[in-house]
């Protein structure tokens, strides 16, 4: 291989890497200004979420104390379940009692 080929072979090589290098520097540019705008969406639909929270809140404060917070309280349910046990006990009485009768 003569000098003038091996030089233009290099020259070669060279510039195909400064190509490279070149379309990373563009790629990682691209790649940045990409995260900034995927940031920019997010933070914009997080900010209208909110915005939509706000400008509905008196619904939704109605929606919450009409639906998720009318089920029945601790007191109630241990209101029900006294006598749900009275009842029981009174069962297991009668129970008892047919039985010492049944084994006198």
């Amino acid at each position: 291989m003569s000098d003038k080929a091996f030089t233009d072979a290099i020259n070669q090589i060279a510039a195909q890497a400064e190509a490279e290098r070149e379309q990373e520097l563009r790629d990682e540019k691209r790649r940045q200004l990409m995260g900034k705008v995927r940031r920019a969406l997010v933070f914009v639909f997080l900010v209208g979420i909110l915005a939509c929270v706000y400008y509905h809140q008196a619904e939704l404060q109605h929606f919450a104390s009409e639906k998720l917070f009318s089920q029945p309280t601790v007191v109630q349910v241990d209101a029900k379940t006294r006598e749900a046990l009275k009842g029981l006990r009174a069962q297991a009485a009668q129970r008892d009692q047919v039985l010492n009768e049944i084994t006198k």
